[in-house]
């Protein structure tokens, strides 16, 4: 299916069953909100347990949702006992969230040295301010491109998890990056096509996201389940 045709069918299949996710797209974003405010914290204890509590929630969300959209595309209508997942499947997830932290903080770590580095040497050899400054926007900028390759890569990673109980960590993101190839550009252009979407959510002071987030997630949801089936028919023993 095409961009058009995927988000035409996200849009019948929600059609009737907005209330769950809607609803447990307003739940989370309230909890969220309030455990923020345990994060913000003077204490270094109660920052701490916001902190976990935060990354709890985000890893199992990070799959329920998921899982609400594959069970919408399966069954044609959702209860909130879709968004339960196994503790195989929350710990999986959070094993994930984990692994993308750690590898975030030294990414982090090694371009801030890096580009302080070669701020400096850019500085010292340049003649004026733009031909120093010029190098490091330019990596920045194929760092940036690099970073949207990846996320493309790995996008499938949450629906993996949801599906396919059977299937651990790295075992996701390696199925993810061979499903992903050669359609790359495709799911950006879907991606690109929510952009107008977002803009009007932000309008609204972010209530519409409480809606574009069921669409968004069902029409990759789609996206998913046309790629698993496109993976598993060129790999049938």
């Amino acid at each position: 299916m095409n961009r058009k045709e995927l988000k035409e069918l996200s849009k019948s299949q929600l059609k009737g069953n907005w209330n769950v996710p809607v609803l447990a797209m307003l739940a989370y974003s309230i909890v969220m909100f309030l455990v923020s405010y345990l994060d913000n914290s003077e204490s270094l204890f109660v920052s701490l347990i916001g902190i976990i509590l935060a990354l709890v929630i985000e890893s199992w969300f990070f799959v329920a949702y998921p899982k609400l959209s594959l069970n919408l595309i399966e069954d044609e209508s959702v209860d909130f006992s879709d968004l339960s997942v196994s503790n195989k499947t929350f710990f999986k997830s959070l094993g994930f969230s984990v692994l993308v932290g750690i590898i975030l903080i030294i990414v982090y770590i090694v371009l801030m040295f890096s580009f302080v580095g070669g701020f400096t040497i850019s500085v010292l050899n340049a003649n004026d301010l733009f031909e120093a400054i010029a190098p490091m926007v330019i990596v920045g900028i194929i760092l940036w491109l690099i970073s949207i390759v990846i996320q493309l890569a790995i996008s499938m990673v949450p629906f993996i998890l949801a599906d396919k109980e059977e299937v651990g960590v790295f075992k996701s993101i390696s199925l993810s990056i061979k499903m992903m190839k050669g359609h790359k550009w495709r799911l950006f252009v879907i991606w690109l096509s929510f952009i107008g979407w977002a803009i009007l959510s932000i309008l609204t002071l972010g209530i519409g996201f409480l809606w574009l987030s069921p669409y968004f997630t069902l029409t990759m949801a789609n996206f998913y389940k046309e790629l698993d089936k496109e993976y598993n028919a060129k790999h049938i023993d």
